[in-house]
């Protein structure tokens, strides 16, 4: 890293990013403002046997593993493998971590922040969002924007949990300032009958998100168990002083803008710095 006067040297260098020989790979994927930057380095077995890799942050002065570790992130020969490319002004991370079990079989991954003290694992969990892989939860979850305030808003897959199969997917945003300054993380979008199907089928994707956290985005209108109807656009806000956020419906519904049927479609096609959404119906 070059701070404008001197070249750093970043990435991590114990033994387990070092092969017998002294091969290393470490590579940046982001640079923050204060000299900051971020990368992964190769986790490296024998002389030069890739074993995953781990994300690092360089806070101008020293470099620091950030992702997940413990329990699912780690395989039973020290396989690991996540990735970070989103960084704040603020130094705060958001990421990627595999999940595995045995050497590396995969568990899908989750998605992760570094606050600039603690890792915590953000994606949505439970019901809708997972299924068992020889008797252990898989998930898929990624982090799609990092906003200057800490708000991460990524997607998760839904999956069948009997089947497995993908059932669509959800958007979450984790707000730092909920659950007494712990962060908290809520599904965002629309969710009721009209934009999931008979088997909980459903898409939630958001298109843009502003540095106060405001998101916005379309949900697809769903009949029977995964038959498109129109799509309805949506924005979701913050809550005041750590209460959860809202998301409300936009554009313009019932009359001549929904069919018979309820196929009614609307796109937001705008958003301003203040906030203001402009779209059609």
């Amino acid at each position: 890293v070059w701070n404008g006067s001197t070249t750093q040297q970043a990435g991590l260098t114990t033994a387990a990013y070092t092969g017998s020989a002294g091969f290393r790979f470490s590579m940046p994927t982001g640079a923050g403002t204060g000299g900051r930057a971020i990368g992964f380095s190769a986790r490296i077995t024998g002389e030069n046997t890739n074993n995953g890799q781990d994300v690092w942050r360089f806070n101008g002065t020293t470099t620091q593993l950030i992702n997940p570790t413990t329990g699912f992130y780690t395989g039973n020969a020290g396989y690991r493998d996540a990735d970070a490319r989103l960084i704040n002004a603020s130094g705060q991370v958001a990421g990627i971590a595999a999940r595995v079990f045995n050497a590396n079989d995969s568990l899908g991954q989750d998605a992760w922040v570094y606050d600039g003290t603690t890792t915590r694992t953000i994606s949505p969990t439970g019901v809708g969002y997972t299924y068992s892989r020889e008797g252990r939860p898989v998930y898929d979850a990624r982090p799609l924007y990092l906003t200057e305030v800490g708000v991460v808003v990524g997607t998760s897959t839904r999956f069948d949990a009997n089947s497995g199969f993908g059932n669509g997917q959800d958007a979450w945003a984790w707000d730092p300032l909920r659950n007494s300054g712990a962060g908290a993380t809520q599904v965002i979008g629309l969710t009721t009958p009209a934009h999931t199907g008979s088997n909980g089928y459903r898409i939630n994707q958001t298109r843009a998100v502003l540095p106060n956290g405001q998101a916005w985005g379309y949900t697809s209108r769903i009949t029977n168990e995964n038959n498109g109807n129109g799509r309805d656009a949506w924005v979701w806000r913050r809550g005041a002083n750590g209460a959860a956020g809202t998301t409300s419906q936009l554009g313009l519904t019932g009359g001549i803008y929904t069919s018979p049927v309820g196929f009614q479609p609307t796109e937001a096609q705008f958003q301003h710095a203040s906030g203001v959404i402009v779209g059609y119906s």
